[in-house]
């Protein structure tokens, strides 16, 4: 087997082999050449001793014949080595970790290659993309939605049907006072609007004086329709509100009709009557004075006559002139009270 075909191992106990004999030669030459000089005794003025000469290592080089394993413990060549190629064998592993090394023997510094170097490939550390954050809008304050007005709505009848049109209504407040007016359509319908809320309510007020187209036997002769409470933003639909008379009529006394003050007692009253008004729960008799009608006695009443007396309201007997009587009825609308008043029969009292 060539030198170059052993195995390492195989080479490294052969390379110690040599060099024990180069070794073992050296020391015997030395211990001939003392007893050459006289028996071993050194003198300081004798000849230095000569420096040894180091045999050259042998060559690792490749060799044809098998040099004989030198060490008796060497480890018999296993049978199935596998044979390296000449360009493997030139680069040694190193030796093995289980073989031991003599003692005085140089072994060969293998030429590791270098482990590659952990290349540290720096990851870029991530890079935040810079948003401009955008500058929050201040909140909206709410368009709060708008409200419609508050309306008052209904139908103006005559005799159970639509008025023609034309007619004139007023709207006034609890203190009667007037703070809207419309003109009813051809269809009998009315509108109030852009009304402010209120609890204590409206009246819907219809008046033959404004309204002389019809005759003071066709209509009463006011009318009025409420309270009629509003909300904000609300539109009130109200029953249908019939003007005409329905048989509603003063009967007794007659018009200008002639009394004496001084003969008027309870047991010769004045007897006033009228006709009913449908559906009514109650009357007004009012008797006022003067161009100014000013009212001087009213009484609550649940039937449809009333014997007066002469007391007037403030406990005093009437006293002589010109007096003006009226009666008035109240009925339940839907849930609206209707309150009308026939006309005004002269009345004469004398002394």
């Amino acid at each position: 087997m060539s030198f170059r075909k052993m195995s390492f191992r195989k080479r490294v106990l052969l390379v110690g082999c040599v060099s024990l004999l180069a070794m073992a030669g050296l020391v015997i030459m030395l211990i001939m050449l003392g007893l050459a000089i006289g028996g071993g005794a050194v003198v300081a003025h004798s000849q230095p001793t000569p420096t040894p000469t180091k045999t050259p290592r042998p060559t690792l080089a490749a060799t044809s014949t098998p040099t004989p394993v030198c060490l008796a413990t060497a480890t018999p060549l296993p049978t199935d080595t596998l044979a390296l190629s000449p360009a493997a064998a030139s680069v040694p592993t190193g030796p093995p970790t289980d073989t031991p090394i003599p003692s005085g023997v140089t072994m060969p510094s293998p030429t590791d290659t270098p482990a590659p170097a952990d290349t540290l490939i720096e990851t870029p550390t991530p890079t935040g993309t810079l948003t401009d954050t955008p500058t929050p809008s201040p909140t909206p304050t709410p368009t709060p939605t708008p409200v419609p007005p508050s309306r008052i709505t209904g139908r103006l009848l005559l005799d159970g049907a639509p008025v023609s049109g034309g007619a004139t209504l007023k709207l006034e407040n609890q203190s009667y006072n007037v703070i809207a007016e419309t003109t009813v359509g051809a269809d009998g319908a009315y509108a109030f609007t852009d009304l402010e809320p209120s609890s204590q309510g409206y009246n819907v007020l219809f008046a033959q004086a404004w309204n002389s187209q019809y005759g003071t036997d066709q209509v009463v002769s006011w009318g009025w329709l409420g309270p009629v409470s509003v909300e904000n933003g609300t539109v009130v639909e109200l029953p249908d509100f019939d003007v005409s008379l329905l048989g509603f009529s003063q009967v007794n006394p007659g018009p200008d009709e002639t009394f004496s003050a001084a003969a008027l007692s309870p047991e010769n009253p004045i007897t006033f009557e009228w006709t009913a008004y449908p559906q009514a729960v109650k009357y007004w008799m009012d008797l006022v004075r003067g161009e100014a009608q000013e009212l001087v006695w009213q009484s609550l009443i649940q039937s449809t006559s009333f014997a007066f007396d002469g007391t007037m309201g403030n406990g005093a007997h009437i006293q002589p002139g010109e007096y003006w009587w009226g009666v008035g009825a109240r009925r339940e609308l839907g849930p609206y009270p209707l309150t009308v008043y026939g006309y005004l029969p002269g009345l004469i009292i004398e002394p």
